[in-house]
C-alpha cells in the first residue's frame, strides 16, 4: 500500500491543507477490501487525537475488490451503531438513514473506485464517489467522530487498519 503510485499526501478542502496521518488496509482472512488513508490537518496518533483535531477531516477509500452496496452499507451501520451505543443512537437514527440512503443508490463499488468521506464543519459529512459527490451534506461532527471510530476508535473493526492510519 505505501508503494501505491495514487497515494496523495496532501488534500485541500474547505480552504484547509490536510497531510495524510496513515495508511491501513482492511482484510478479512487473507482477502484484502480495501485500503484507506485518513487526513487532518495536524497530526493524531490516537483514535482521541482523531477526534479532537479542528477542521476539515477526509477518510479516503480505495476498493481492491468489489462490493456490493448491501454489504458496503451493512458495514458502516453496524460500526457506527457499535461505537455510538444505545445512548448515543436516538440523535443518529435520522442521519444513519440518510446515510445508508446515499450508500444504497451507489449502488456496487468496483475494485479501483475511490470513496471520499470528508468532513467540512460548516456542512458536514459529504461523500463522493470517484470524485462525484453523492447525496446532500449529513450534519454535525458527532456524525462524523462516530464514523472515525470505526476505523480509529477503541474497537475497531479491524486493528492492522486503525494502527496504519493512526501512523503507528
Amino acid at each position: 500500500l505505501r508503494d501505491a503510485a495514487a497515494v496523495d499526501r496532501l488534500k485541500q478542502i474547505d480552504g484547509s491543507e490536510l497531510r495524510l496521518n496513515g495508511l491501513g488496509t482492511r482484510a478479512v482472512l487473507f482477502i484484502q477490501g480495501y485500503a484507506a488513508g485518513l487526513y487532518l490537518t495536524e497530526r493524531a496518533g490516537s483514535g482521541p487525537g482523531v477526534i479532537n483535531v479542528k477542521g476539515p477531516k477526509r477518510l479516503q477509500i480505495r476498493m481492491m475488490r468489489q462490493a456490493e452496496a448491501a454489504d458496503f452499507r451493512k458495514a458502516f451501520i453496524n460500526g457506527m451503531r457499535k461505537n455510538a451505543g444505545e445512548a448515543g443512537l436516538p440523535a443518529l437514527k435520522e442521519r444513519i438513514e440518510r446515510f445508508e440512503t446515499v450508500i444504497d443508490t451507489i449502488g456496487a463499488v468496483r475494485k479501483g473506485d475511490t470513496i471520499n468521506l470528508d468532513f467540512v464543519p460548516a456542512r458536514g459529512m459529504v461523500m463522493s464517489l470517484n470524485g462525484n459527490a453523492k447525496g446532500r451534506p449529513i450534519e454535525g461532527a458527532d456524525f462524523f467522530n462516530t464514523l472515525l471510530e470505526i476505523f480509529v476508535g477503541e474497537t475497531p473493526v479491524d486493528s492492522n487498519l486503525r494502527k496504519g492510519l493512526l501512523g503507528l
